[in-house]
Protein backbone atom coordinates (compact mmCIF):
# COMPACT_ATOMS: atom_id res chain seq x y z
CA UNK A 1 0.00 0.00 0.00
CA UNK A 2 1.61 3.58 -1.12
CA UNK A 3 0.36 6.53 0.64
CA UNK A 4 0.29 9.92 -1.04
CA UNK A 5 0.78 12.96 0.82
CA UNK A 6 0.19 16.49 -0.58
CA UNK A 7 1.85 19.03 0.46
CA UNK A 8 0.35 21.47 -1.32
CA UNK A 9 -2.90 20.97 1.36
CA UNK A 10 -2.92 23.66 3.69
CA UNK A 11 -3.34 22.42 7.37
CA UNK A 12 -6.35 24.64 7.86
CA UNK A 13 -9.47 23.96 5.54
CA UNK A 14 -12.39 26.49 4.97
CA UNK A 15 -15.17 24.14 3.78
CA UNK A 16 -18.66 26.54 4.05
CA UNK A 17 -19.43 29.68 5.18
CA UNK A 18 -23.29 30.48 6.23
CA UNK A 19 -23.20 34.17 4.15
CA UNK A 20 -20.31 35.47 2.47
CA UNK A 21 -21.67 39.36 3.09
CA UNK A 22 -21.86 42.17 5.05
CA UNK A 23 -22.21 45.38 5.43
CA UNK A 24 -19.02 47.59 5.82
CA UNK A 25 -20.54 49.01 9.45
CA UNK A 26 -19.27 44.48 10.68
CA UNK A 27 -20.44 43.27 13.63
CA UNK A 28 -22.89 41.04 11.77
CA UNK A 29 -23.00 37.12 13.01
CA UNK A 30 -21.61 34.45 10.48
CA UNK A 31 -20.77 30.66 10.74
CA UNK A 32 -17.77 29.36 8.90
CA UNK A 33 -17.26 25.70 8.72
CA UNK A 34 -13.81 23.65 8.38
CA UNK A 35 -11.85 20.64 8.77
CA UNK A 36 -11.27 19.71 12.57
CA UNK A 37 -8.22 21.91 13.75
CA UNK A 38 -6.32 22.96 16.93
CA UNK A 39 -8.03 25.88 17.56
CA UNK A 40 -5.26 28.29 19.58
CA UNK A 41 -4.21 30.59 18.12
CA UNK A 42 -6.86 31.11 15.19
CA UNK A 43 -7.77 34.72 13.35
CA UNK A 44 -10.14 35.07 10.82
CA UNK A 45 -8.40 37.50 8.98
CA UNK A 46 -10.28 39.57 5.93
CA UNK A 47 -7.85 41.32 3.30
CA UNK A 48 -8.50 43.81 0.59
CA UNK A 49 -5.43 42.84 -1.84
CA UNK A 50 -6.25 46.84 -4.24
CA UNK A 51 -5.60 48.59 -0.65
CA UNK A 52 -4.15 47.25 2.00
CA UNK A 53 -6.93 46.54 4.24
CA UNK A 54 -7.01 44.06 6.73
CA UNK A 55 -9.67 43.10 9.02
CA UNK A 56 -9.95 40.33 12.01
CA UNK A 57 -13.51 38.44 12.69
CA UNK A 58 -14.54 38.54 16.32
CA UNK A 59 -14.82 35.14 17.88
CA UNK A 60 -13.74 33.52 21.10
CA UNK A 61 -13.26 29.96 21.82
CA UNK A 62 -16.65 29.65 23.15
CA UNK A 63 -17.21 30.21 19.73
CA UNK A 64 -15.42 27.42 18.18
CA UNK A 65 -17.80 24.12 18.45
CA UNK A 66 -16.24 20.70 17.61
CA UNK A 67 -13.16 21.95 16.75
CA UNK A 68 -14.39 22.88 13.28
CA UNK A 69 -17.24 25.28 13.22
CA UNK A 70 -16.65 28.87 14.04
CA UNK A 71 -19.44 32.05 14.90
CA UNK A 72 -17.57 34.50 14.35
CA UNK A 73 -18.63 38.67 13.73
CA UNK A 74 -17.26 40.32 11.09
CA UNK A 75 -14.97 43.89 10.92
CA UNK A 76 -16.02 46.73 10.21
CA UNK A 77 -14.69 47.95 6.95
CA UNK A 78 -14.96 51.70 6.97
CA UNK A 79 -14.91 54.32 4.27
CA UNK A 80 -15.90 52.14 1.07
CA UNK A 81 -18.33 53.28 -1.36
CA UNK A 82 -18.86 50.52 -3.55
CA UNK A 83 -19.20 46.83 -3.05
CA UNK A 84 -16.15 45.27 -1.82
CA UNK A 85 -14.65 41.93 -2.35
CA UNK A 86 -12.18 40.68 -0.01
CA UNK A 87 -10.32 37.16 0.63
CA UNK A 88 -11.12 35.59 3.91
CA UNK A 89 -8.69 32.99 5.22
CA UNK A 90 -7.99 31.29 8.85
CA UNK A 91 -4.40 31.72 10.06
CA UNK A 92 -1.93 30.47 12.72
CA UNK A 93 -1.43 34.06 15.21
CA UNK A 94 2.57 32.35 14.71
CA UNK A 95 2.16 31.98 11.66
CA UNK A 96 2.69 28.51 11.14
CA UNK A 97 -0.09 27.47 9.09
CA UNK A 98 -2.69 29.69 6.96
CA UNK A 99 -5.71 28.09 5.43
CA UNK A 100 -7.31 28.30 1.76
CA UNK A 101 -8.78 31.94 1.05
CA UNK A 102 -12.80 32.33 0.17
CA UNK A 103 -13.90 35.47 -1.20
CA UNK A 104 -16.40 37.83 0.81
CA UNK A 105 -18.05 40.92 -0.12
CA UNK A 106 -18.59 43.95 1.82
CA UNK A 107 -21.19 46.50 0.84
CA UNK A 108 -21.05 49.58 1.80
CA UNK A 109 -23.35 50.86 5.20
CA UNK A 110 -25.75 54.11 2.64
CA UNK A 111 -26.53 50.81 0.29
CA UNK A 112 -28.13 48.77 3.38
CA UNK A 113 -29.75 52.28 4.62
CA UNK A 114 -31.63 52.87 1.46
CA UNK A 115 -33.25 49.02 0.96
Amino acid sequence: MMIHLNMNMPELQIREISDATSSSAGGEKKILICEELDSSGLQLVFYDEQSGWTGFGGFSPSNIHHNSIFVFRTPAFAGIERETSVKLGLNKSDGSACSNTIHFTFYPQRVLDEQ
